[in-house]
């Protein structure tokens, strides 16, 4: 599928390469887990469609819902095409306010590795302090 393109291009999956490649047993496990979840409330996650072409450009939503804490974790993969057109911004946006409105979370967090420079300043530019952001400061 769409979404396993981009998962499988190394370009984009460089901080999480254990991802990348998955065999078609894995991939199918991880797609199977995540339906699982959402339908059990635990995690929600998306594809991001361009809107131009309709296309599947990538994944967004919360890895992790916590209802008894109230936190979510967001994360984001998009195609390298896609990457710095102000998208991941967007999907935040939109994942924070279904968080916040629908799912009422009070906290989000979100975690990267020490060598995704991009993807820290990011998180520093939409105010995650230490891994979280609060609703209040979004």
């Amino acid at each position: 599928d769409a979404l396993r393109r981009i998962y499988n291009k190394k370009i984009v999956m460089r901080h999480i390469p254990f991802l990348c490649g998955m065999d078609d047993e894995a991939w199918t496990e991880r797609r199977e887990r995540h339906r699982k979840e959402f339908e059990e409330g635990t995690s929600w996650m998306v594809e991001v469609i361009d809107l131009k072409s309709s296309r599947v450009i990538g994944g967004s939503g919360f890895r992790t819902v916590d209802r008894h804490k109230s936190e979510a974790e967001w994360g984001i993969v998009l195609d390298d095409t896609f990457q710095r057109q102000g998208l991941a911004t967007e999907a935040l946006n939109l994942c924070a306010a279904h968080a916040f409105e629908v799912l009422k979370v009070k906290t989000l967090s979100a975690n990267t590795t020490s060598t995704n420079t991009p993807m820290t300043r990011f998180f520093e530019k939409h105010r995650f302090k230490r891994g979280t952001v609060h609703r209040d400061d979004h």
